[in-house]
């Protein structure tokens, strides 16, 4: 089957990511919510979802897998999700202004997963922040002009390139310095 063909039959018709995980399933990310293609059917996932554990928005802004854990990073504008494979779990991070340790702002645009397992994460009004797994904690990462982050890529020496309202460039100083 080819993507033309799933995106036809998707619930939605406004898919704005899509990534296929280890286990084949295709996620698309669309302005109503996270669906998940098996190659047979879709399951929708939904903040009004009658499960307890579901995601915050339905407004997905970003979708990226974590290949060496197989686990799926949500964006939204409510939050930042991490999608469990192997125990079939949501977990959200929400922002708290008053925990320095944690996201500062909710509206997620970009995550990435760098080739050290570090977890990137741009905002729309806050700017850009890492992931410690060990610790659980968030760190911003002081970038002058880097407000909107809109996109965030590796290039193939390891360097992460960021895109933003305003501006554009290159962070290989950052790698490897915040954990």
């Amino acid at each position: 089957m080819n993507i033309t063909m799933i995106i036809m039959v998707c619930p939605t018709n406004s898919v704005r990511h899509i990534v296929q995980d280890d286990q084949g399933f295709l996620w698309l990310g669309t302005f109503s919510g996270l669906n998940r293609f098996d190659g047979y059917e879709f399951k929708t996932f939904t903040s009004s979802s009658e499960l307890n554990n579901t995601i915050p928005d339905d407004d997905i802004t970003d979708l990226e897998l974590d290949r060496e854990s197989n686990q799926l990073w949500i964006g939204t504008r409510k939050g930042l999700v991490l999608y469990n494979s192997n125990t079939h779990t949501f977990r959200t991070f929400l922002p708290n202004i008053n925990d320095p340790n944690a996201l500062q702002d909710g509206e997620i645009r970009s995550v990435h997963v760098d080739r050290y397992k570090q977890v990137w994460v741009g905002t729309r009004d806050k700017g850009l922040f890492i992931y410690n797994r060990e610790t659980q904690h968030f760190k911003k990462v002081e970038l002058e002009g880097y407000n909107y982050i809109k996109e965030i890529i590796e290039d193939s020496n390891g360097y992460i390139w960021l895109a933003s309202y305003g501006s554009a460039g290159n962070s290989q100083n950052f790698l490897g310095q915040y954990w």
